[in-house]
């Protein structure tokens, strides 16, 4: 998930999602339920069904705070980091 709102969500996908199709998002410990209304190869974005809280925005923006995860170019960029200082080998 790369944003969301209390109407809906924009998400990244490894396989593109098709226009009318519904899903379910999680995270953490919540979910929600919505529907695909524009997609890309690699994005889409959610309307969902019932609006989230405010509350639960708030939370969840909490939740982005403390467990952001490296993406796969920071990833990358480590292990070259680290081979270049002959700290890995690849």
């Amino acid at each position: 998930m790369i944003d969301l709102s209390l109407n809906g969500a924009r998400i990244q996908t490894s396989t593109p999602a098709r226009l009318g199709d519904e899903a379910v998002l999680i995270w953490g410990s919540f979910e929600t339920f919505g529907q695909v209304v524009w997609a890309t190869d690699t994005h889409c974005g959610l309307a969902l069904f019932e609006p989230i809280t405010d509350a639960l925005l708030l939370e969840t923006r909490q939740l982005d705070q403390v467990a952001r995860l490296p993406e796969d170019r920071d990833l990358t960029r480590q292990s070259a980091q680290a081979w270049a200082q002959g700290k890995a080998k690849l």
